[in-house]
């Protein structure tokens, strides 16, 4: 038998002192902004993500998010696999 589900609860996978997930932004689409993400995110489930345009979390964040079509970067992300983390999650969009 299945548990009652709330569909009002707000559903949270992390505990309030998880660690942050650090999503670095390496080259957002102009017309965005972090405040519309952090918009979107008041309504994830995942509650310990912090994206930022600070590259100074390059090393460290969990994961690096590329835009690649309005960038002039070509077709990889400008990060060689010696330099980047080999913990992160690199997405290209």
């Amino acid at each position: 038998m299945d548990p009652p589900v709330d569909n009002n609860a707000p559903l949270r996978k992390y505990a309030n002192d998880a660690p942050d997930k650090i999503v670095l932004l390496f080259n957002k689409e102009p017309w965005t902004s972090l405040e519309e993400t952090h918009a979107i995110q008041e309504n994830c489930e995942y509650n310990n993500c912090l994206m930022t345009t600070n590259r100074s979390y390059l090393a460290s964040a969990s994961g690096i998010l590329f835009n690649l079509c309005h960038s002039n970067m070509g077709m990889s992300p400008p990060i060689s696999t010696e330099v980047r983390n080999p913990d992160q999650a690199c997405v290209s969009m």
